[in-house]
């Protein structure tokens, strides 16, 4: 059997040195013998551990849930049943991220409708709405977009349902 370098291994794994050591320190990769030089001998089959620790980082499983798939490979007692579970779950979780980042996006693209010139950065009403917080998410009293109830730099009405939408990302946010 051949024996890789901390180095080595790193380059047919496709990942640098400093993922090797820290996957090692996880406990995600057994610890290998060391010569009397004090390099680290990882066997070969650590290439195929840290592929397959990549290819679950890929589609969204965390160090942890990999470590828990890990310990399910070589567990004499699980199923592909235990495995799918944890897929399914992973699904639902995957799928709330993708409801929120559409949330965060339609929230975007109604700040940005409300206005569409950039005439004049201290009247810009985009970013009166961020700086609001929580449910108070709206235009600044003492602000002139508040005031006239327009973006002053390109006359771009500032509609009612665009504040609503903002205020109801900020309380998602801070949940």
């Amino acid at each position: 059997m051949e024996y890789l370098t901390t180095g080595r291994l790193a380059k047919e794994a496709g990942v640098n040195i400093d993922t090797v050591r820290y996957y090692e320190k996880r406990g995600l990769i057994p610890k290998p013998p060391r010569k009397d030089s004090g390099y680290r001998m990882f066997r070969e089959d650590a290439v195929k551990r840290i592929i397959f620790i990549k290819h679950a980082q890929e589609i969204g499983f965390s160090l942890h849930e990999i470590e828990e798939l890990l310990f399910l490979r070589v567990s004499s007692k699980t199923t592909c049943h235990e495995v799918k579970k944890r897929t399914e779950a992973k699904i639902v979780e995957v799928e709330g991220k993708i409801l929120n980042l559409q949330r965060i996006k339609r929230a975007l693209e109604k700040m940005a409708d409300i206005c569409r010139a950039n005439k004049r950065i201290g009247d810009c009403p985009i970013l009166d709405m961020l700086d609001a917080q929580g449910d108070n998410l709206s235009l600044p009293q003492n602000s002139k977009a508040a005031q006239s109830a327009s973006c002053p730099s390109c006359g771009a009405p500032v509609r009612s349902e665009n504040i609503k939408t903002l205020k109801q990302t900020a309380r998602m946010k801070g949940a």
